[in-house]
């Protein structure tokens, strides 16, 4: 029997204790509504911006690159400001997943990452340069083997603060995080995680926030788009 990625993502969380098995997730169509905006605040006062997209009961997936340095961190949408309590990271593959309390957002609608195709129409949700949700739309225009999974290249740019910010199928699922840029032949390309990568992430120990080292694969040259 094959498991969705949705039920695979209810079962990491049942498995980790973030929500019991009787707990019903509320999923959104709209993924302004999921999008929140990160605050990571280093232990010397630097603050890196980022967004995130709530996947799960107080659970906030987002890239690592975001909040590798940070000591403490907020989520906030519109106004109100939520601690981040704990994370679980899978630097690697840039995911992390924050924790956070009394999160009353709904979780956002997951895709499968094998139903992704070339010239799938999507939107981009996330907060560039910290500023207000910002929502765009464009179309996937590559794929990529990568590990277990395959990097989504998309046609629409984002800028800094947009990193983590969630990228949506026409039918409000989300597919990936907006996550890296790179340039080619005299122009720059934006690249998606994806969502699979994000169940893995879950699988994690969570702990208190805290700085670490380690770089994603596309910051250590990792990733070769043609191999």
């Amino acid at each position: 029997m094959k498991l969705s990625l949705g039920l695979m993502v209810l079962i990491a969380l049942v498995l980790s204790g973030c929500v019991s098995i009787k707990a019903v997730e509320k999923t959104v169509s709209d993924p302004g509504r999921s999008t929140v905006k990160i605050q990571a605040i280093s232990s010397g006062g630097k603050q890196n911006l980022g967004s995130g997209v709530v996947i799960g009961p107080n659970l906030i997936a987002t890239n690592c690159h975001v909040v590798r340095k940070a000591k403490r961190a907020y989520l906030s949408q519109p106004d109100r400001l939520y601690p981040v309590l704990a994370q679980a990271a899978l630097p690697e593959f840039d995911v992390c997943i924050l924790k956070t309390d009394h999160l009353n957002l709904p979780a956002a609608d997951l895709a499968e990452s094998e139903d992704i195709k070339v010239g799938d129409d999507i939107v981009l949700s996330g907060y560039p340069f910290a500023l207000s949700l910002s929502m765009r739309q464009g179309k996937v225009i590559g794929l990529y083997p990568h590990g277990d999974s395959q990097i989504i290249e998309i046609n629409a740019g984002f800028n800094h603060g947009a990193s983590g910010g969630g990228v949506f199928d026409s039918h409000g699922k989300l597919i990936g995080l907006m996550t890296f840029m790179g340039p080619e032949a005299g122009t720059i390309h934006f690249y998606v995680i994806p969502v699979s990568w994000l169940a893995q992430g879950l699988k994690q120990d969570f702990a208190p926030l805290k700085p670490f080292p380690e770089l994603s694969f596309w910051e250590k040259g990792d990733f070769v788009k043609f191999k």
